[in-house]
């Protein structure tokens, strides 16, 4: 009998479903070759190489012209079954405002890994049940158990963030924001109800303006827009007065040349607060969210206008 045939792996012979391993022996001049599954011959399988996918014995027997035969020691090919197909949901919400997020969720299991995808792309540090999703984007999420396999969601989420972005512009002293569904101007934080609802307001006096947009899912304020030659007038100029930590979690701090006031108004015009000689504002009573604070000078005339995060 001719020598007997050594079948060599060319990968792993234990792997995941849907995974294969290619076998091979050396060929040798004469001979000829049949491979064998569970000690039974497979149909066609006659080359010195042949790709095994089920899991079982594989074996090659070599043949010579005499008709006598040598079969190579057997390889058991084991293969492991996946994880079950997970479903990614989003509580049914798909549109949200470009600086919020939407949570994505699956559902926990033990010895399992997560990776979330955006348009295939991997999400870097995204490896939770729970993803915070920030911007559009195509979601699909990959588990692996202890053994390596993996398994993709068996649906996708498509988000849209809805980007609204009001800039204002002036001439003269006609200030314009750019196209929205719902326009509300506001005046030194004050609600403007007579034309106050349209892409453009004209001021009347000088102050602080700002305008908030919004559409069906979310709503954005431009930053203010200060009509005044004050700063010209003013001896105290708006980079001459410093406000911080912003965000901020209980006070504030004022750093001016001068003696200033400061009014601390909602972004929808609510007057929350105002202190006379301003250092240390304390702010620790406010709920979390976006402010608007405008600092006067002893003449009551408006010097800067920001807006100020409250946060814990």
């Amino acid at each position: 009998p001719p020598t007997q045939p050594v079948l060599t792996a060319g990968g792993p012979i234990t792997f995941c479903q849907g995974g294969s391993v290619y076998f091979s022996t050396f060929p040798v001049f004469g001979l000829t070759y049949q491979w064998d599954y569970n000690a039974s011959p497979v149909l066609g399988a006659t080359a010195t190489g042949y790709t095994a996918s089920i899991a079982g014995n594989y074996t090659v027997i070599a043949t010579n012209d005499s008709g006598c035969s040598s079969t190579s020691f057997v390889t058991t090919v084991t293969i492991d079954t996946l994880p079950g197909t997970p479903l990614i949901g989003s509580n049914g919400v798909t549109n949200f405002c470009w600086d919020s997020s939407v949570t994505l969720t699956s559902l926990a299991a033990i010895g399992i890994t997560y990776q979330w995808y955006d348009n295939n792309n991997k999400i870097l540090g995204a490896i939770s049940p729970e993803y915070a999703a920030p911007d559009t984007g195509n979601y699909t999420l990959v588990i692996t158990d202890g053994n390596g396999c993996s398994a993709t969601s068996s649906n996708s989420i498509y988000l849209t963030a809805d980007i609204l972005n009001p800039i204002i512009t002036a001439s003269g002293t006609t200030l314009c924001v750019g196209t929205f569904p719902n326009y509300q101007w506001y005046y030194n934080g004050a609600a403007i109800a007579s034309g106050g609802n349209s892409s453009c307001y004209t001021a009347l006096q000088d102050g602080a303006y700002w305008v908030t947009v919004s559409d069906s899912i979310c709503s954005k304020t431009s930053s203010p827009y200060i009509v005044s030659p004050l700063e010209v007038n003013n001896v105290i100029s708006k980079d001459a007065v410093k406000i911080y930590p912003n965000p901020a979690t209980s006070v504030i701090h004022i750093s001016a040349p001068e003696k200033v006031s400061v009014s601390i108004a909602g972004m929808e015009g609510k007057l929350f607060m105002h202190v006379e000689n301003a250092k240390d504002v304390d702010i620790s009573q406010l709920p979390n969210g976006m402010y608007m604070i405008m600092v006067y000078d002893a003449n009551n005339a408006l010097i800067r206008v920001d807006k100020l995060m409250k946060a814990n």
